[in-house]
């Protein structure tokens, strides 16, 4: 997700998130908790707050609310806590135990069975990608497979362009999932809201309208690597899997820190074992280089109208920029297109989403995704979602949740694409 500005540089041993695990380890958050801080004000609480984020012990996962702590170490962060007077709650009791929530053993579609891919559990990167092919070869007048390149552990980036065939050229969507490895509700969402795309073609006007007017390209695993080791070896682990020089302790950089436009500033990290690490230079990750090309090349056949980057968590709609804190040129306009999806997709559960730039319902964070795309590639409509929920699982979102977060994000994604076009139009 993108609160993660402060997240603090953990070392092996004590909670493992930053630093890489031998082959055969996988991390165990058993007695992990995480608390909410109820009343943490920064204008106030900021220098002791920061004792935790530089200390190797702490992870906040919404910085300055929800923070996690090894059981070894709670005394010492509620010791501060009431010293300065911040009061808290145990927000999660266990947090190993709802990682093995995530991990119940379920029936898999095989290759042979591409109708029977169930969209109500978690994927490893393998099933994933066999899912872009089966799609592909399910909807072939209108889905189409592509490969971006391959990640930085050799895993293939195979994408998917949906959308009916005509004489000429259309403009183009990005959608794009998984970019931090450990926020799985955001392929998952991603998976269910494509397939829903192409069943709903001819079935419903306004998709075969959208699909009739636009290409939309969708990456369903931006963090292959990245992904791939919350499966094998540690469930927390946010960044993509590279090795920073000789350092092979602490591996890996923000991919949502790395993009090509007003890289380095703050809220990234110049720190290789910070989760929010931005990495040596700007484009250093050839995950972020791949998507990168792609839309740039591509851009010369077709204009990009509309790039999107699902994240998790926080119920939020976020609008650029993210490096200033500045309003866009096109403030009144993303903030339309925001309201539209929230609106939109609170009619199905009464799902509360709040819409906004990411410095004013955030914080600062530069070489961020959705600036890169405003900012380099001038995609008037660029913006994040944090899906659900608001802090009660994080990102070990249950799985009997995905179906219902991916149908109301659907119904908002929906809205938002039909509101553009007419703006557009």
């Amino acid at each position: 997700m993108w609160r993660f500005w402060y997240l603090a540089i953990v070392a092996l041993g004590v909670i493992g998130f930053t630093t890489s695990l031998s082959n055969g380890e996988k991390a165990s958050f058993d007695g992990f908790q995480v608390l909410r801080l109820v009343d943490a004000d920064l204008s106030v609480h900021s220098k002791a707050l920061e004792r935790f984020l530089h200390s190797n012990k702490f992870d906040f996962w919404d910085y300055p609310r929800d923070v996690m702590t090894s059981p070894i170490h709670k005394a010492e962060l509620v010791s501060v806590l009431n010293t300065h007077g911040i009061n808290f709650i145990v927000w999660i009791e266990d947090v190993q135990k709802l990682i093995d929530g995530q991990h119940r053993i379920f029936p898999r579609a095989t290759a042979s069975q591409p109708d029977q891919f169930d969209y109500s559990v978690y994927h490893t990167y393998k099933e994933i990608d066999q899912w872009v092919r089966d799609t592909a070869a399910r909807y072939p007048t209108l889905a189409e497979e592509f490969v971006l390149g391959t990640s930085y552990e050799d895993r293939v980036m195979r994408a998917l362009k949906i959308g009916s065939s005509t004489n000429t050229m259309k403009k183009a969507l990005w959608i794009q999932t998984g970019i931090h490895a450990r926020e799985w509700v955001s392929p998952a969402t991603g998976l269910w809201m494509t397939n829903q795309l192409l069943a709903d073609y001819s079935n419903d006007d306004e998709v075969t309208m959208l699909l009739d007017t636009y290409d939309m390209y969708i990456l369903p695993l931006m963090n292959p690597d990245g992904y791939e080791y919350t499966w094998t070896h540690n469930r927390m682990w946010r960044k993509t899997r590279s090795i920073n020089g000789n350092d092979t302790l602490c591996v890996g950089t923000d991919a949502n820190r790395n993009w090509g436009f007003e890289w380095g500033g703050w809220g990234a990290s110049p720190i290789p074992c910070s989760y929010t690490y931005r990495g040596p230079y700007a484009m250093s990750e050839i995950e972020v280089r791949n998507v990168a090309n792609f839309i740039k090349n591509q851009t010369e056949k077709q204009e990009f109208v509309f790039f999107m980057d699902i994240h998790s968590y926080s119920q939020l709609w976020l609008n650029p920029w993210g490096y200033s804190k500045e309003d866009t040129d096109d403030y009144d306009e993303q903030m339309l297109i925001g309201q539209t999806f929230t609106e939109a997709l609170k009619s199905v559960y009464r799902t509360t989403y709040t819409y906004g730039s990411i410095t004013d319902l955030l914080y600062v964070a530069s070489g961020t995704s959705v600036d890169w795309a405003y900012g380099a590639m001038s995609i008037k409509y660029s913006h994040s979602i944090e899906l659900r929920d608001e802090g009660e699982y994080g990102f070990l979102l249950p799985p009997e949740q995905i179906i219902p977060t991916a149908e109301e994000t659907y119904v908002g994604m929906i809205a938002a694409l039909v509101h553009l076009t007419d703006r557009l139009n």
